[in-house]
Formats: structure tokens, C-alpha cells, sequence
């Protein structure tokens, strides 16, 4: 791994990444200065305003957080997060990240994408995967060949959804929205909102909205269904060739952290898991070792003398696998062999068991 810095000399130095062949990921800092880390030497070119890096393997940039940001290709997965600018996107080649950046121009995602905390606009032309956003402050353009989800409600939305599309929205007075689903779509609509809703469905179409009187659940006439909002300051078109439902904003946003906060919960016990089996073979390891250890004593205060002569004193090993003569025990041997049953299972030490045995015998 090798790791360069750059001193810049401006609070907002412009950023380009042409192109990165493997992982990529972008992180925003307090410090006035650019690092550059990759497993290989990057080709970094300086230029007035800021600098612009290209690399062959895994490449980690850590930016002053009023830099601007554009990646022109990336061959795998990109993070972007903490930069206090619009990010521009021309191509990722993977999944995509973003958090906590004002606002993002993105052209192909050939991946999933997922959001989380833009203080402007989103823009993405075409996501191949999934897309999955939450607090997004301003307007929503996008194209995306999976399933759609929006969160929190955004201001505005041009949406064309591959799946299902589950979208938050509270539409600005004046804007024009529309979504789309090529599957089912459920649209949120919080208390308060101002606009006329026109909804068409290839299946049955649900209204819950009790704050204008509309509950209903019933294909509708010529697959249309008109709904004004309060003084039908926005318009909101909605289409679905699956089912569409219109309700009321049930906090989808708090639904989404017992979510993720469950699927937290579920990643700590697997890892918990991998560490308890870890730890168990680690006991296992050190366990037979001692007993080993203790065998291994044994034998030899037996081969010294210190211990009279015992036919059954080779039944004690870690495995167990040797078999006792075959012959009659005699007096004191059940005693014996309880002994060294409580040394195999833990329950007496070397020293212990030393004891016992010498004065078992000096008791015959």
C-alpha cells in the first residue's frame, strides 16, 4: 500500500478521478490536504485547482470536505461520502454509495444504488439494480432496471421503475411529478400536501387517504383515478402495470431504521457466532495441548518410580482411544481410575491428582 499527500493551497480543490480500474472510495475531511492511498502507484497530475488521479487497484482518496468531486470510470464499487458538493458520476461499473454530499449528477450505474442524506438535488440516468435513497432534501431524477424505494419524502420525482417502486413524497406547490413502475407501486403522501393526484394501474388500485375522504379498493373506471389534495397547488402522476396504492406517510422512514437496525442486529450475531466457534476451537487447541502436557507428566514420574506399578494408568490420554488390559483390577484400581477420570475432565490438576494417587497408595 502506498500513500501520498498533496497540499493544494485552495479550501476547494477540484477532484477527477479519470479512471479506476478496481474499488474506489472518496472521503470527505477537516484537513486542508489530499491523501492518495493504492496498492500499487497511482498516476497522480497536479493542475491548478486541484489534482487528477487514475489507478489499476483499490484506490482511497481523502478530500477536504469543500472539494468537488467527478469520477469519470470506475471499474467496480464506489463510496462517496462527506463532500459538501454536487459529486458528478459519469460511469461506475458496480454498486454505488453515497452519503452525505449535497447533491449528485450520476450518468450509468451499473449496479445498485443507495443513498443516504443529500441536502440538494439527485440526478441518475440509468441504474441498472436497485436504487434505495432516504433524506433526500431536494428533487429525485431517475431511471432504474430493479425496484425503486424513496424513504423520506423529496420535494419532486421523475421516477421510471424495472420492479416495484416504493416512493415518499411531498410534492412542491407548482412542481410536476411522475412515477412509473413496470411492477407494483405504493406512493406516501404526508398530511398537509397540496396537489392533484391522477393514478392509472394495470391491476387494482388502493386509496387510504381519510383525510379527504377517499378509501376505496376497487379497479377503477377506465384505470384512471383523480384525487385533489388540499388546494391542488403540484401535480402527481402515477402509473403501474401491477397494483397501485396511494395512502398516507406512516413514517416509512422510521420503519426503514427498525429495518436496518435488525439487519445490524442479525450481522453482530453471525459474527458473534464466527467468533464463538473461533474461540471454542482456540480452547479445544490449548485443552488438548495441556492434557498433553499433563499426560506427558505423568508418564514420567511413572518411568521414575514415584508411582507403583499401574496396568491401567496408560487408559488416560486426551483421545481416549487406548483400551484397558484385560484383566481383573484389584484392590484400589476403581480409585485410581476415578482419579485420572477427574484429571481428563478438568476437575483436578497435575498436582492434585499427584496427591491422591500417592496416597492411595500408601494407604494399601
Amino acid at each position: 500500500m502506498t500513500e501520498k499527500e498533496f497540499l493544494t493551497g485552495i479550501s476547494a480543490p477540484s477532484i477527477r478521478v479519470e479512471r479506476s480500474e478496481k474499488d474506489l472510495t472518496i472521503e470527505g475531511w477537516s484537513e486542508p490536504r489530499v491523501t492518495v492511498e493504492c496498492d500499487e502507484e497511482p498516476k497522480v497530475e497536479l493542475m491548478e485547482q486541484g489534482i487528477t488521479v487514475s489507478a489499476e487497484e483499490d484506490l482511497c482518496l481523502r478530500v477536504p470536505f469543500n472539494a468537488t468531486v467527478e469520477v469519470i470510470w470506475t471499474g467496480a464499487d464506489l463510496v462517496v461520502r462527506d463532500v459538501k458538493s454536487t459529486v458528478v458520476i459519469r460511469e461506475c461499473m458496480g454498486d454505488l454509495l453515497l452519503r452525505h454530499c449535497d447533491g449528485a449528477d450520476l450518468g450509468t450505474v451499473h449496479g445498485s444504488l443507495k443513498v443516504r442524506d443529500i441536502g440538494g438535488d439527485l440526478k441518475a440516468r440509468k441504474v441498472s439494480g436497485d436504487a434505495k435513497l432516504r433524506h433526500v432534501l431536494g428533487a429525485v431524477e431517475m431511471e432504474a432496471g430493479g425496484d425503486v424505494r424513496i424513504e423520506h419524502p423529496v420535494s419532486r420525482a421523475q421516477i421510471r421503475a424495472g420492479g416495484d417502486a416504493s416512493v415518499a413524497i411531498f410534492p412542491k406547490p407548482g412542481s410536476d411529478s411522475s412515477i412509473a413502475a413496470h411492477g407494483d407501486l405504493r406512493c406516501y403522501l404526508p398530511p398537509g400536501a397540496s396537489a392533484v393526484v391522477e393514478g392509472k394501474a394495470g391491476g387494482d388500485t388502493f386509496v387510504r387517504l381519510p383525510a379527504v375522504g377517499k378509501e376505496t379498493q376497487s379497479p377503477m373506471e377506465n384505470g384512471s383515478l383523480p384525487v385533489t389534495l388540499g388546494k391542488g397547488e403540484a401535480r402527481l402522476r402515477l402509473e403501474a402495470e401491477g397494483d397501485l396504492w396511494i395512502g398516507g406517510w406512516m413514517d416509512v422512514d422510521s420503519w426503514g431504521e427498525w429495518r436496518e437496525l435488525g439487519h445490524d442486529m442479525g450481522q453482530m450475531g453471525m459474527e458473534f457466532g464466527m467468533l464463538a466457534g473461533e474461540f471454542g476451537r482456540w480452547v479445544e487447541r490449548n485443552m488438548h495441548d495441556k492434557f498433553d502436557q499433563y499426560d506427558k507428566r505423568l508418564r514420567r514420574k511413572m518411568e521414575d518410580g514415584k508411582f507403583a506399578h499401574d496396568r491401567h494408568l496408560h487408559r488416560y490420554s486426551w483421545n481416549a482411544t487406548s483400551q484397558p488390559a484385560q484383566s481383573t483390577p484389584g484392590a484400589g484400581d476403581s480409585e485410581r481410575l476415578s482419579i485420572l477420570d477427574m484429571l481428563q475432565k478438568g476437575k483436578i490438576s497435575v498436582d492434585e491428582a499427584e496427591r491422591l494417587l500417592s496416597a492411595l497408595e500408601k494407604s494399601r
